[in-house]
């Protein structure tokens, strides 16, 4: 119960996503699962231990080094032509994400994961 009282807290909609975005860009731990977030631009947020599965990124802008990644959660999520050029994504979790035509140019990906991830003409 703990759990789910702890993710329903942490759980936002597109609107609070923007707000936080144009505001202190923290999305730090939150719950994004399956969320529209498509041209949305992440630049200099931190998204660490976020959770962003099943999300709809298409074209979506999540490059920068300041754009901190790191143990976030993009698990089936659908990332065409989103670009994670130069962010901190260390121990990412791409698991069975679709990113084709995704950019990762530079990005910092040690110990990241891609298992089962479709990625035709990523880079």
């Amino acid at each position: 119960l703990a759990d789910l009282c702890r993710d329903a807290y942490k759980r936002l909609d597109t609107v609070k996503v923007m707000q936080l975005l144009n505001g202190q860009r923290n999305l730090s731990g939150m719950d994004m699962r399956r969320l529209d977030l498509s041209n949305i631009d992440f630049r200099g947020a931190s998204m660490y231990r976020a959770r962003a599965d099943e999300a709809m990124l298409f074209d979506a802008v999540l490059s920068g080094q300041n754009t901190n990644l790191q143990h976030a959660s993009f698990c089936q999520a659908k990332a065409a032509r989103a670009s994670f050029v130069q962010a901190l994504a260390q121990k990412a979790d791409f698991g069975k994400a679709e990113l084709s035509d995704a950019k990762f140019c530079g990005a910092m990906l040690a110990e990241a994961s891609f298992v089962e991830a479709v990625a035709p003409n990523a880079d």
